[in-house]
Order: structure tokens, then sequence, then C-alpha cells
């Protein structure tokens, strides 16, 4: 009972998040408009999935980046050793579902419409004006 109540309240956190939303407006991305809730979702999915390699801002600064060679990668510059510069879309997802061998960059269990949000995250990451916060 008491491991079904956990897994309940974890779902509901998920589901819900914080009640906080980052974005309220939409962001343009790659000369695309891209809605505030999807976003939203990306953030949510790369706090899951990403955060704890690549840090809370995308820096490769996060709690387990030390303990990983090559680092990970400073999501923020846009660069990305593995992926022809700029990267496509696909090769983003590529990369997240397929993980990339010989490094810390694990498949990660996310698609459909999760997959294309934490893409489009990833994407803002990178935005000039993010770098600085």
């Amino acid at each position: 009972m008491r491991i079904a109540c956990l897994f309940l309240c974890a779902v509901g956190l998920v589901a819900c998040g914080s009640g906080k939303r980052s974005f309220e407006a939409p962001v343009e991305l790659n000369g695309q408009t891209v809605a505030p809730e999807v976003l939203n979702r990306g953030e949510l999915v790369y706090m899951q999935h990403g955060r704890g390699c690549h840090g809370q801002r995308g820096r490769g600064d996060g709690p387990y980046a030390r303990s990983l060679r090559p680092p990970p990668r400073d999501l923020t510059t846009g660069e990305y050793r593995h992926l022809e510069s700029p990267p496509t879309d696909a090769a983003l997802r590529a990369v997240i579902t397929q993980g990339i061998e010989g490094t810390g960059m694990r498949a990660q269990r996310v698609e459909g419409e999760s997959l294309t949000a934490v893409v489009a995250y990833t994407r803002w990451l990178a935005l000039p004006d993010q770098r600085v916060q």
C-alpha cells in the first residue's frame, strides 16, 4: 500500500510539475514559433532526464558531471562534439534517444511530444539571452 501511495504521489508531481511555469509566451527557435506549453513540457522532461549531468541551466555542471569522462556538453553553447553545426532536430532526437557511445550520454526513454518538447527546450538553452543567467 505504501509503495502504491508513493508511486501515485510521484506520478502526480511529474504530471503537475511544481505549478510554476517558466514560459508564458511563445519563443522563436530556428525560425519557428514554439508555444510556451511545449517549452514548459520540454523543461520538465529535461529536468527529469538531463539535469543530473548537464545541470540546471544546461552548462554541463550537474551533480554527476564530475564523474563523467568526457564531461557532459555545455548545452548553452549550441555546439555539439558529435553533431553537425547547427544540428538538426532529427540529430538532437537521435542523441537523446540513442545516446553517444564512449561517453556518459546514455539513451533516454523519451518519445513523441515529450521528445519534440525537450529538443525545443535544448535549443532554447543555447539562445544567447540564456547564457547570461
